[in-house]
């Protein structure tokens, strides 16, 4: 599927726009065998829309539930008026794994294997973002020091606000305030860089090998990370 632009008005939710824009409204003739409305729907990392599809056949009553996921690209508004573009994604794929475990409980049953395969993916980062919901007041700590535009950098931080989409923490070692998107820190657990324990750093130990010193670096193997 190719990709469409249209106009967000201002003010109006992702899923107010999909709909008004035809790109979640179907058709309402009397021949068309069935109908279809979002009943739940999640706009997250300001890319990603996942709607939960009601499908209901007129004559049966069947009903059914499946995902319809959409790809956004927000932008500036360009000389023709248009603000965003987006693509639908034709099948589940795990390469999307964002949707919200409230949607995933209103679907159907999964009939594909990419399907059972997609909502596990979805899953597991759901799983990820509870171990990282970070309240105020947590600590957490980072494999390496995070580097931010002035050249300050630090690897261990005090959480005082969780906004969501963004931590605002405190740098422990320096005490400046900063800001730190969530999905800068699912990638870095994603790499094992992530810790609420301080990371052990490497432990530099002298040896003496045919009268001559040799320096070893040896890693501490018990740091405790999640």
């Amino acid at each position: 599927m190719g990709w469409s632009t249209g106009w967000r008005r201002k003010g109006e939710t992702m899923t107010q726009t999909l709909i008004n824009n035809g790109h979640l409204r179907w058709s309402d003739d009397p021949s068309i065998p069935y109908t279809m409305k979002v009943i739940d729907s999640a706009f997250v990392t300001l890319s990603e829309h996942y709607a939960a599809i009601e499908k209901v056949d007129k004559v049966t009553g069947q009903r059914s539930v499946f995902c319809s996921i959409i790809i956004v690209n927000l932008f500036k508004e360009d000389r023709n008026g248009y603000n965003y573009s987006v693509k639908g994604i034709g099948s589940y794929d795990s390469m999307y794994p964002n949707c919200p475990e409230r949607i995933l409980a209103l679907l159907s049953p999964p009939t594909e294997q990419r399907d059972i395969e997609w909502r596990a993916a979805c899953r597991e980062k759901a799983a990820i973002r509870k171990e990282i919901s970070l309240p105020a007041g947590a600590e957490f700590y980072t494999k390496n020091p995070i580097k931010f535009g002035d050249g300050v950098q630090d690897d261990a931080f005090f959480v005082i606000e969780n906004k969501g989409s963004a931590v605002i923490c405190q740098m422990k070692n320096l005490g400046f305030r900063c800001r730190l998107s969530r999905n800068s820190l699912l990638s870095l657990h994603e790499k094992q860089e992530f810790s609420m324990q301080p990371f052990l750093k490497p432990v530099t130990v002298h040896e003496v090998t045919n009268n001559a010193e040799v320096e070893q670096i040896k890693p501490n193997v018990n740091s405790m990370k999640i």
